[in-house]
């Protein structure tokens, strides 16, 4: 089911997918005159932050993200053809799910084969603190 944010709608899928597209009334009175849209910065967006640019002939706007997540595709008939876009056209699709390595993985990555590196030491082992090197006296 489509929730509306201001100029853009998205629908979020079952699977943590969430597509987006732009409202009628903001494709009404800003594609007309609109030269290219294209996706903010990098593949990650953030609640509130950036997500699409819009260039028109008054210059670049953003569009802000409802939604945190990883873009994992981008219409390109936006960047090139934006005034030929449609309300029911998806722009983007986030992917909203965090990347998740098991634990396992993590572990074989960080300890290797050695089956007792991410063992507890033995009840026997000390440590011991030692204390940072004085500091150099202040001149002035």
């Amino acid at each position: 089911m489509k929730e509306f944010y201001k100029d853009i709608w998205v629908d979020t899928q079952e699977d943590g997918t969430v597509k987006v597209g732009l409202t009628r009334n903001f494709i009404e009175s800003k594609l007309t005159e609109c030269f290219h849209i294209i996706q903010a910065d990098a593949q990650e967006v953030r609640k509130g932050g950036p997500m699409l640019v819009v260039e028109t002939n008054d210059g670049l706007s953003s569009l802000k993200s409802p939604v945190s997540g990883r873009i994992i595709r981008f219409n390109d008939r936006a960047r090139n053809f934006p005034d030929k876009m449609t309300e029911d056209e998806v722009i983007l699709v986030l992917n909203t799910k965090p990347r998740e390595k098991p634990a396992e993985i993590i572990r074989q990555q960080i300890f290797g084969d050695n089956p007792f590196a991410a063992a507890p030491p033995p009840p026997d082992w000390q440590v011991f603190n030692v204390a940072p090197p004085p500091r150099a006296p202040r001149r002035g």
